[in-house]
């Protein structure tokens, strides 16, 4: 018994002393996670007290995601992980993800239906943090730097909650009047332009324009750009009209691009900064398409903006993927190209007139009579077949006019003539609408370095 009672005194001393430690190393404040370990305690309460004050009195979620040491965190990750922890509930959801993996830093917006930043805002928002916190000598960010980018990041979604509240959400003047970043959006820059280390052979840049972290009001590019060199000069003159026509006809950019090499970023990336850093888009909106090839690992991705987005949408770019893939497949790149050119026509068309492809609203082919014919014929040499067999198996079987030879006489009289109701059996379909697509419809969005809502899809060939 004593031996009993002495070793249960050891096991609750030694839980007593190890409660403290896994007090310490647990943070319960799911808004914040540090996968890196890049906060003190102390720094772990102060930025969860200011986030729950700012959720408390604006309804206004805000997440602070840090990645580790191996690890690339994107929108689609800051998304799953505030939908697994409840965090999509309020009436607006942000999240700062600074990813170690890519030396990153971004603002998302998971939803903000109380309006509190619009897409300039958030881009200017998420440029102030990066421009102020990104240590450019040794091209990493340190533990310090990470928690002053969060504080602050904390702080002016208070703020923004709070003029958002009062019906006069903040303005781009509001990051320019902080002091550190007057002129982070001046595209004329000398200084800019000087200190800039940009190397147009690197194609994982795409331009001066990405380095400053600025979207041109007009287009630099032409619409058809053959860096990989796909095309001799007749296809590539006459695919560039087409384009042009198409564009100005539908007043939306189509825009298909070629390259040897995307560098360190993947093809949906690499669409989508093209897009913004070239000024590509039609019209005050930036309306368009982008089309990428790229040869090193054979990537395609397409980049949509602006009416773009609901014009082409997931179903009806995966229907786009079908036509053109196996022309690419097979290097019959101008093919492809007209393929993809065509099928962009045909999709803003039905789209302006109110009916754009989605799922049950999709393409089809032209209805050939012939088949009909085929089938037809088909159908009748079976049934002609089947008939033939069982008639040569009926050769003893007599023909008769009537049943009176299968009948004796007074062997059925019924005594009693009633009709007795049993039960009835009802079965219920529920008849499910094909106009919602099953909820699979429209297109889904992601967003760009710039902080641009893109839509798109992306795979190999």
């Amino acid at each position: 018994m004593k031996k009993i009672l002495s070793l249960f005194t050891a096991l609750l001393m030694i839980f007593t002393f190890a409660l403290p430690i896994f007090a310490d190393t647990t943070f319960a404040d799911v808004k914040i996670a540090d996968y890196r370990g890049a906060f003190t305690e102390e720094q772990l309460t102060a930025l969860s007290s200011q986030l729950n004050d700012t959720l408390d009195k604006y309804d206004v979620c805000g997440v602070v995601m840090i990645s580790d040491a191996f690890e690339d965190l994107d929108f689609n990750d800051a998304i799953e992980y505030c939908e697994d922890n409840g965090l999509t509930s309020h009436k607006t959801c942000l999240a700062m993800v600074y990813s170690f993996e890519s030396n990153d830093l971004y603002v998302y917006t998971i939803h903000d239906k109380a309006g509190v930043f619009d897409s300039e805002t958030l881009a200017y928002f998420e440029y102030d943090l990066y421009d102020k916190y990104t240590s450019f000598d040794n091209g990493v960010f340190s533990n310090e730097a990470i928690y002053a980018a969060a504080d602050d990041f904390c702080k002016v979604i208070a703020d923004a909650g709070e003029a958002a509240a009062n019906g006069t959400p903040i303005k781009t003047d509001y990051f320019s009047a902080l002091g550190d970043n007057a002129t982070l959006f001046e595209t004329d820059s000398e200084e800019s332009s000087d200190t800039a280390s940009y190397d147009p052979s690197d194609p994982s840049i795409i331009n001066e324009n990405e380095i400053t972290r600025t979207i041109p009001e007009n287009r630099l590019v032409p619409r058809l750009v053959d860096d990989a060199e796909l095309l001799d000069l007749p296809d590539e003159e006459r695919l560039l009209k087409k384009l042009d026509e198409y564009s100005e006809k539908h007043e939306l950019d189509i825009i298909i691009v070629t390259t040897k090499s995307i560098g360190t970023k993947t093809s949906e990336q690499y669409a989508d900064d093209y897009y913004d850093y070239n000024g590509c888009g039609y019209g005050p909106g930036d309306d368009g398409i982008l089309f990428l090839i790229s040869m090193e690992n054979r990537d395609w991705a397409i980049s949509t903006y602006g009416k773009g987005i609901p014009y082409f949408t997931d179903a009806g770019q995966e229907y786009m993927q079908n036509q053109f893939l196996p022309a690419l497949r097979n290097n019959d790149y101008i093919t492809a190209f007209d393929t993809f050119a065509d099928l962009c026509d045909q999709f803003c068309e039905k789209a302006e007139n109110g009916s754009p492809y989605d799922y049950g609203n999709l393409p089809r082919k032209p209805f050939s009579f012939m088949f009909l014919v085929i089938a037809a014929v088909i159908g009748m040499l079976i049934a002609l077949g089947v008939c033939t067999h069982h008639k040569r198996q009926l050769n003893s079987v007599a023909f008769k006019k009537g049943a009176a030879d299968y009948f004796r006489p007074g062997s059925f009289v019924p005594g009693i003539k009633e009709d007795i109701f049993l039960y009835k059996n009802v079965s219920k379909v529920r008849r499910q609408s094909s106009s919602s697509g099953g909820g699979r419809g429209g297109s889904s969005t992601h967003h760009s370095s710039s902080g641009r809502s893109h839509g798109g899809s992306h795979g190999h060939f």
